[in-house]
């Protein structure tokens, strides 16, 4: 297939990050096909414990195991902003979880465990901790709820 990226590098990442900017292809389509698309830089030749890491994750959560993707560094292979490489021995494992149904199921849960946001004291920095009031305002403000929930 032409254009298919065969990585055994992490220079192989950056350079097609490069090649994709000086084609003029807009940098939001350039981060969908590396974080979507490109292999994980982490389970290069262990793509079985991928996806029984994503396995274990979906059946946890009762999501799609296509809903879960590596990030970070140890997607391909160094941190683009703190310009550190991947270290499988020290780096962590970030996971991003892309579902609808789970993040509403939250939202719904959050929202009846503060009282309609007005209690911030159940969660983990009690007494409204740091940005509460901004997560409030944006959820209120953006519509970002289920109707009748706010």
């Amino acid at each position: 297939m032409e254009g298919a990226l065969v990585v055994k590098n992490k220079q192989q990442y950056l350079n097609a990050i490069e090649a994709e900017l000086s084609n003029g292809t807009p940098p939001s389509k350039i981060a969908r096909k590396l974080y979507l698309s490109y292999p994980t830089f982490a389970f290069i030749d262990n793509e079985d414990l991928e996806f029984e890491i994503k396995d274990a994750i979906s059946s946890k959560l009762a999501i799609p195991i296509t809903s879960i993707q590596v990030a970070g560094s140890a997607k391909i292979g160094l941190s683009l902003h703190k310009k550190t490489d991947f270290d499988p021995s020290f780096s962590d494992l970030d996971i991003a979880i892309i579902d609808n149904n789970l993040f509403n199921a939250y939202l719904e849960t959050a929202y009846r465990n503060s009282r309609g946001y007005s209690d911030g004291t159940k969660f983990k920095n009690q007494n409204n901790p740091p940005g509460f009031s901004i997560f409030k305002t944006i959820l209120k403000n953006k519509g970002i709820s289920k109707h009748g929930l706010v």
